[in-house]
């Protein structure tokens, strides 16, 4: 393992851990602190220039630590100046990472529903960044339906390993794979 992936490697049980504790928080004070970070650093670039850091740890966060998550999206969200394009590249994250079966049932219903709340935000794309997001996007017709002109089509490979069996079990983190496997049994029965 060369030294660049060790830091990395380092940085990102790190930030497992300040999410772990941030969660578990009563009140829950410091998640704003964690989670926030990874909000304004995840928005504050069109999504083709996003490093893979933030876009692990934005993942992360949303697959993991949802609960916690949800807040932080929901104070930038709600900031009056924060451009649109900026909240969309938000809520194109949020909606994409939904997806993912690495999420238990019930919090990617709730990120479903969250989502839903937050769809006006994809009327305030005007028709020439919808057309030019339907060339650069021709393939994610999420980034099209946000309205992201910028090319998103590396995005989610830099984060797939991260939601992957393995790395929920080596960190012993709450997924949806228990879930799907019970479901896989009783339909065998």
């Amino acid at each position: 393992m060369t030294a660049e992936a060790k830091h990395h490697e380092d940085a990102l049980e790190q930030f497992l851990l300040l999410c772990a504790d941030a969660s578990r928080a009563d009140p829950p004070n410091n998640w704003h602190k964690v989670f926030d970070k990874v909000v304004v650093a995840a928005s504050k670039v069109p999504l083709d220039n996003l490093e893979m850091d933030v876009a692990t740890r934005f993942a992360i966060a949303v697959w993991y630590f949802s609960d916690a998550m949800t807040d932080s999206l929901e104070q930038r969200l709600r900031q009056p100046g924060l451009a649109p394009v900026r909240k969309r590249r938000l809520m194109y994250l949020v909606d994409r990472l939904r997806r993912f079966p690495v999420m238990e049932p019930a919090k990617a219903s709730q990120m479903k529903s969250f989502v839903e709340h937050w769809h006006y935000l994809t009327s305030t794309a005007d028709a020439q960044a919808l057309r030019k997001a339907e060339k650069v996007n021709r393939y994610d017709k999420v980034a099209v339906a946000w309205g992201l002109a910028e090319n998103v089509s590396g995005l989610m490979s830099k984060v797939l390993e991260f939601q992957t069996r393995h790395f929920v079990d080596k960190h012993a983190l709450p997924s949806g794979y228990s879930e799907l496997s019970r479901q896989k049994v009783a339909a065998a029965l």
